[in-house]
């Protein structure tokens, strides 16, 4: 085990209180590298070195997902990402089954509690058919297809259809779609349209860059 020695920098403290191996050197260079700008004057602000300092950080002793490079710095919660993924993403994909077999489906979604998952479709609709007769269904939800950086959700959960229009739903989800917002509930289920609630069961995160390929559940 290493322990780095306190930086000699007034107001300049270390970033990595124990590490081992090969990362502790690294992990020592870049502190004192913060250090000895922090003493020519290269860095004239604490909130500027701290920030530099996990920058560096970050690149110095990368991976280390459960490590918390930065005193004061919190790291993600598998929470907190899935809620990004529901926040940046379009669509999602439905998937059912009826009596023709497995169907999937794209639809623009929103999220507007928890992990609600919220859509309106037509009941004619060949999946609205299929949730009519089974409320059990399982969807994906992707924030991006970067091959390096793979974000996404997969969710099961058990559907219900709503009753009537809501105007603060159709507002959100012509927000996100980048149309103009409705003024009167219902403005946008004039043609036949429902809206339909699914309420999760379990949520499994996917995102490469912090856990790799190792899936993490969040419900």
């Amino acid at each position: 085990m290493f322990t780095v020695p306190p930086c000699p920098a007034e107001g300049c403290t270390p970033a990595f209180p124990v590490l081992s191996g090969r990362r502790a050197g690294i992990a020592q260079s870049v502190e004192q590298l913060i250090c000895n700008q922090w003493v020519a004057g290269s860095i004239p602000a604490a909130g500027t070195t701290h920030r530099a300092r996990c920058r560096l950080a970050m690149i110095a002793i990368s991976p280390a997902p459960d490590f918390p490079l930065c005193w004061g710095m919190e790291l993600p919660t598998p929470d907190s990402l899935a809620r990004d993924i529901l926040q940046d993403a379009l669509t999602m994909t439905l998937a059912v089954a009826d009596e023709e077999g497995p169907w999937a489906a794209p639809v623009v979604f929103i999220n507007p509690a928890h992990y609600d998952i919220c859509w309106i479709s037509l009941p004619t609709t060949r999946h609205s058919l299929a949730l009519a007769k089974s409320p059990r269904v399982a969807f994906s939800i992707v924030a991006s297809d970067n091959s390096t950086a793979e974000r996404a959700l997969q969710i099961s959960a058990r559907v219900e259809k709503m009753d009537g229009p809501n105007l603060a739903w159709e507002q959100m989800l012509e927000a996100k779609r980048g149309l103009a917002l409705p003024q009167h509930a219902g403005d946008i289920l004039d043609q036949g349209y429902e809206w339909y609630r699914a309420r999760p069961e379990a949520v499994y995160l996917i995102h490469l860059e912090r856990y790799g390929f190792d899936r993490q559940r969040v419900i």
